[in-house]
């Protein structure tokens, strides 16, 4: 419309100046040449006014071409605000940490989780701002993006606040409409707690693997989607692949499936699990026993855990006729047992009556008819007398073994070194003639019966007594000595000693050391010792030399842990 106004203004003012101009070098008035000219005026004025019109309409044309023009870029530059606004908001909200970078690796562009992670660096070159280097690292992902216009992966370790952290580096190139690179976009993702659950996961199915029980997972169908070795080995398969995709009812029999579906039913209704013995069925149709537990998961799919328990049933099966065969051995013992005490009774009556008659026969006849013997009389009678007495106390070292064997141990805390001194100071007493040094270690206890334990330091002081009597300066002593985390109680003296040879011969009853033939006694000292300490369930031992001295050591279990 302003075009068409100034037209109009511009054809009126050139009519008027025309009409003018010809009315003054014409002979006509100015309203004649406006209002009435010549032809030929007429022509002329026409043709400016058409070159005028011409000329408004292609001003005209040019105008809205521009207007068209402004109206696009203008809608083109809102359009591109609103991408850009997009396009931003969107890496704003990507956790990765994202760049864009030019070809020479200058950061043009940071979105805020980089920025968080490693501070504000656009306008600065990636290798210098994040490596502190010079020129690009060797394995840059982004260059290699650059080289052949691929996406490309990098995973890298890198310190940071003093810390390895593993990271990902994901890169792409960025192209122009013309499809030239003008630059290129990085992600980087911390994928260390990644890594680690990785490797955390493939830790826990090596062990799943090792596993010696077969574990599988069953999906909501009862079909295997996943087994160990173990699993498929159980039931006879070579490879787990081969029961992929299949269900755990082609592992067992009808009957057995007909028995076993109400009780998981049942147990996964009331407790989402189920847990039992079964009869599996091997891959050539054997059946084996199994103990199985299922575990429902939330999706419907179950995990099962079969373990074979052939060899434990056969394990029990040979137990249960060892106890039997046990069980008959122990009848024959206390038969046997049963037959020891009336020995043991036949000792203490039926034995010590002849005995003891013929011990007061001899008495008598010493007595009355002594003057009347000579010396060979005499010799004879005390050799009686003498006889008697050793069967005596060998009667009565057999009842010992006897009671020794059969009693019941009554298990408390006593003070070896207080028992131990006690017994020394009664040695003391008994044997004035003949003073010995003794030295005890103060503070030692064990759990053991207390009568059988003064039983057994009685044998072993009184023996440690009596073989270094014969000494200058006769030494025993008691103490504790620890060998290997055991606590050893020893009783050692520096007596006649004892080849060590003959260690093990000493402990059998009646049996005596080539060193303590000339010394009283019928050797059931040790073996006396040596059973106390085996009711006990301890361990004695005997070390010695001849001439220099022996050490007897005996240990005793730990006494049971309190709660």
């Amino acid at each position: 419309m302003h075009l068409l106004v100034t037209g109009g203004f511009l054809m009126v003012a050139l009519w008027l100046a025309d009409s003018y101009l010809d009315s003054l070098s014409g002979t006509g008035s100015l309203r004649q040449y406006i209002f009435h000219p010549a032809v030929s005026d007429v022509l002329h004025r026409v043709q400016s006014i058409i070159f005028i019109v011409v000329l408004i309409i292609y001003v005209w044309r040019k105008s809205a071409q521009r207007d068209s023009i402004a109206r696009s870029l203008d809608a083109a530059l809102e359009e591109l605000v609103k991408e850009r606004n997009r396009f931003a908001g969107l890496l704003a909200g990507i956790p990765d940490a994202v760049t864009l970078q030019t070809v020479d690796l200058k950061i043009i562009y940071q979105n805020p989780s980089s920025v968080a992670a490693m501070g504000e660096h656009s306008g600065e070159y990636c290798y210098a701002a994040y490596h502190d280097r010079t020129s690009p690292c060797p394995d840059c992902a982004l260059v290699q993006s650059f080289k052949d216009g691929q996406l490309h992966k990098l995973v890298r370790q890198n310190t940071v606040h003093g810390q390895d952290r593993c990271f990902e580096f994901l890169t792409a190139p960025l192209r122009d409409s013309s499809g030239a690179i003008v630059g290129g976009v990085e992600s980087v993702r911390d994928i260390t707690e990644h890594r680690r659950a990785e490797e955390l996961l493939a830790k826990r199915l090596a062990a799943i693997e090792s596993s010696l029980d077969g574990i599988a997972i069953l999906d909501s169908s009862g079909l295997y989607t996943y087994l160990n070795r173990a699993h498929a080995n159980i039931y006879g398969y070579d490879s787990a692949d081969e029961l992929v995709g299949k269900g755990w009812q082609d592992l067992y029999s009808v009957e057995e499936r007909q028995r076993l579906e109400p009780l998981i039913y049942e147990g996964f209704s009331r407790s989402r699990g189920w847990r039992g013995e079964a009869t599996g069925k091997h891959r050539d149709g054997s059946s084996f026993p199994q103990e199985v537990s299922l575990t429902m998961l939330d999706d419907g799919g179950i995990i099962c855990v079969v373990r074979d328990t052939s060899e434990r049933k056969r394990a029990e099966a040979d137990i249960m006729r060892l106890n039997a065969r046990l069980v008959h051995k122990s009848q024959i013992l206390q038969a046997a047992n049963r037959d020891l005490e009336s020995f043991s009774y036949s000792l203490s009556h039926d034995l010590r009556s002849p005995l003891t008659a013929m011990y007061s026969a001899a008495q008598t006849l010493d007595d009355l008819y002594r003057p009347q013997f000579d010396e060979i009389g005499n010799t004879l009678v005390e050799t009686i007398l003498n006889s008697c007495e050793k069967m005596e106390a060998l009667i009565e070292s057999m009842l010992v073994l006897s009671r020794i064997t059969k009693s019941d141990l009554k298990y408390q805390e006593v003070d070896l070194s207080e028992l131990a001194q006690t017994i020394a100071l009664e040695l003391a007493q008994r044997n004035l003639e003949t003073p010995v040094a003794f030295s005890c270690e103060e503070g030692l206890t064990a759990w053991c019966d207390p009568s059988l334990t003064r039983i057994l330091l009685e044998n072993l002081l009184g023996n440690a007594w009596k073989y270094a009597s014969q000494k200058e300066h006769p030494e025993v002593r008691f103490g504790c000595r620890e060998e290997e985390g055991k606590r050893w109680f020893f009783v050692g003296d520096n007596g006649i000693g004892f080849d060590q040879q003959e260690a093990e011969i000493i402990f059998k009853p009646f049996q005596r050391s080539s060193s303590a033939t000339h010394f009283p006694g019928i050797g059931i000292g040790l073996g006396t010792a040596q059973r106390i300490v085996d009711r006990h369930a301890g361990v004695i031992r005997a070390q010695g030399e001849v001439g220099v001295g022996a050490t007897f050591l005996f240990s005793f279990p730990d006494p049971p842990a309190t709660s």
